[in-house]
């Protein structure tokens, strides 16, 4: 019994130890302007943000959390804290193929774009599927890219809002 007892305290000992890299920070950095959460609006639509400490400076061979550029998505995930943009063509057979793939081509077929604005405008939204009852609802994501694309941090600064369906 007393055996057990001392495993017990010396593992949660350790457990501090253990470490998920999980940051308990919040980071607020970007604040999206337009549109609100749940507005509804009609395209086009053109998405505004703010940003503090936080330097845009483009593509660059650096790697700092606090310089770089923006990715944004349209209704998609963004790829994982750290990783860079070509993430999104890790499963894609045909890209791997092409030299130069994934290239911007390529990133905007699949919705994602880079920019150094603070100001997106979204090109297409695709329609929900027909015969749909659901409302049409779309999410815009910005995620901060250090200047060698990579993602920075682990927060996703996003927005979603409606868009009214044309009655026929």
């Amino acid at each position: 019994m007393r055996r057990g007892l001392a495993l017990l305290v010396l593992a949660a000992a350790m457990l501090p130890a253990c470490s998920t890299q999980v940051a308990f920070k919040q980071d607020k950095r970007v604040h999206i302007l337009y549109p609100h959460a749940g507005q509804k609006v009609q395209p086009p639509v053109t998405v505004r943000w703010t940003v503090d400490d936080f330097q845009v400076t483009g593509p660059t061979p650096a790697k700092a959390e606090h310089a770089g550029y923006f990715a944004v998505l349209i209704d998609r995930s963004p790829q994982p804290p750290g990783e860079p943009l070509s993430w999104f063509a890790r499963n894609d057979r045909v890209c791997h193929q092409a030299p130069a793939c994934p290239d911007t081509a390529y990133l905007n077929r699949h919705d994602i774009y880079t920019t150094t604005d603070t100001s997106f405008p979204v090109p297409v939204l695709r329609a929900p599927p027909s015969g749909s009852k659901g409302k049409n609802t779309h999410e815009v994501t910005v995620v901060l890219l250090d200047g060698t694309g990579r993602r920075v941090g682990e927060t996703a600064f996003a927005v979603e809002f409606e868009v009214p369906k044309v009655r026929l």
